[in-house]
């Protein structure tokens, strides 16, 4: 599994990236299989991701910006939306996967506050 921290900032700052305490205030994280996978996912919540600026980060091995904002959605359209990940993906239908992303739905409206949308893949 992969961990993918997804992290609101207002600026593109490298040493709050590079602080795990600074990160971990900040960041939801979500567990997938692939980088392909988190394609799949902020694709299913209406953006893309492109190349982030940062380099060298400390324990990551790779990092994007989310270019657009990012669907939320209510109870009704996450099941639709869930039902569409697991088709997408073939993942596991089960309450870990299921729980990971209701809590994600919860932190997106924080994330979409932020000027900028950031994911990093931790080396960890």
């Amino acid at each position: 599994m992969i961990h993918f921290s997804f992290i609101p900032l207002e600026e593109l700052n490298s040493a709050v990236l590079n602080s795990l305490e600074d990160r971990y205030e900040l960041e939801d994280v979500l567990t997938f299989e692939t980088a392909d996978e988190l394609k799949i996912f902020v694709a299913l919540l209406g953006a893309e991701l492109s190349e982030s600026p940062f380099q060298n980060l400390e324990e990551v091995d790779s990092s994007w910006l989310i270019n657009r904002v990012l669907k939320s959605f209510s109870e009704t359209e996450f099941e639709s939306f869930y039902q569409e990940w697991i088709a997408s993906t073939g993942r596991d239908n089960n309450m870990d996967e299921y729980g990971q992303l209701i809590c994600f739905n919860s932190f997106v409206g924080k994330l979409n506050q932020a000027t900028h949308k950031v994911v990093l893949q931790n080396s960890i």
